[in-house]
């Protein structure tokens, strides 16, 4: 493989780390009233409320608990009020699945991950049940050690993840374990957040300098995050196969996760060319604030922890997982006392 061909191809697995993957449709409300038999008419409302009602007691009944979306990373602040999720442990069969993921593929780490998280996960917005693919990058990761800290204790096991890193200032070898506590979140800035609408859970920008108006963003969910990585890596690979290919690179690789308010409109062809055609229009002013927002937000954990030697020393550690990705549900560790030194 030439050194250009694999420098593509190693652009191309990063664009597709940032997809996460998950097969999990949202399901869809009627918004047609129901008459039934007595004669009574059924608003949408209460419909919502019924189904809601039947989604919680199913939950209930095969071990979902519930989660407040207080302890969330973000808080819950960039979902709708009435935001309700539940979790359960993983069973055995889903320990195992996930444990025989390929590890070199990433469409099979993330397919899988998404896979554990559509089926533990249980996530009403606004009266329906939703994919994980509706949650901030940030609470993705959180709920992936809750749901190992649950399937620990469900199991009545207590295998621990360690990251071991090197002192750069002694030699001495430092273990740390891997779970929620030690990951270090990305914070919005203070001179971004004062623009946040806590009614419209979006950030809304007004000032009388700006021709549009205001300028109004929100943090990419999970599933606009996906799906525009899934759409950029298809027209790269459809290029790398010699064909024709163009599309706006700045506008899906940088600016469109930054409008788009629901990831199932990105296969939505007309509408993702409506949203082109008026990027095409920004004004100077609405640019500059578009280029300052996608420079100074990261929404993802910081992938590094903070070490500590016995004299005191501390130092950035980028985490790793000793038996991989795949070992993070596993509810038993003998291997490592009978084959590790």
């Amino acid at each position: 493989m030439s050194g250009n061909n694999k420098a593509s191809k190693d652009a191309l697995e990063a664009a597709a780390k940032k997809a996460i993957l998950g097969d999990s449709d949202n399901i869809p409300v009627s918004h047609s009233d129901v008459i039934t038999n007595l004669g009574t008419v059924t608003t949408t409302e209460e419909k919502l409320a019924k189904e809601t009602e039947i989604y919680r007691k199913e939950g209930s009944e095969i071990g979902y608990r519930d989660v407040k979306v207080t302890i969330l990373p973000t808080t819950g602040i960039f979902y709708p009020k009435d935001t309700q999720i539940q979790a359960r442990p993983l069973q055995l069969k889903e320990i195992k699945h996930y444990s025989t993921m390929d590890e070199d593929e990433i469409i099979d780490v993330y397919d899988k991950t998404g896979q554990i998280l559509d089926s533990c996960l249980r996530i009403y917005m606004s009266g329906r049940k939703v994919s994980y693919k509706n949650l901030v990058e940030t609470d993705r990761m959180f709920f992936i050690f809750y749901l190992r800290d649950m399937t620990m204790q469900a199991h009545g096991r207590d295998v621990k993840l360690y990251h071991t890193s090197i002192s750069p200032f002694t030699g001495e070898k430092v273990k740390v374990e891997i779970n929620n506590e030690i990951f270090e979140y990305n914070e919005i800035p203070k001179s971004l957040f004062k623009f946040f609408s806590h009614n419209d859970r979006q950030f809304i920008i007004t000032d009388p300098d700006i021709p549009e108006g205001f300028v109004k963003f929100q943090i990419p969910t999970v599933g606009v995050i996906r799906a525009l990585g899934e759409k950029v890596y298809r027209w790269e690979m459809a290029k790398r196969m010699g064909e024709e290919v163009y599309y706006n690179k700045p506008f899906y690789t940088k600016y469109a996760q930054w409008i788009i308010e629901d990831w199932s409109m990105i296969e939505d062809e007309k509408k993702m060319r409506n949203l082109e055609n008026e990027y095409g229009t920004w004004s100077a002013e609405k640019m500059d604030i578009m280029n300052h927002i996608d420079k100074h937000i990261n929404y993802s954990i910081r992938p590094e922890v903070s070490m500590v030697d016995k004299e005191g020393n501390r130092w950035k550690s980028v985490v790793s997982f000793r038996k991989g990705i795949s070992s993070i549900f596993n509810i038993s560790d003998i291997s490592s006392r009978l084959f590790e030194d």
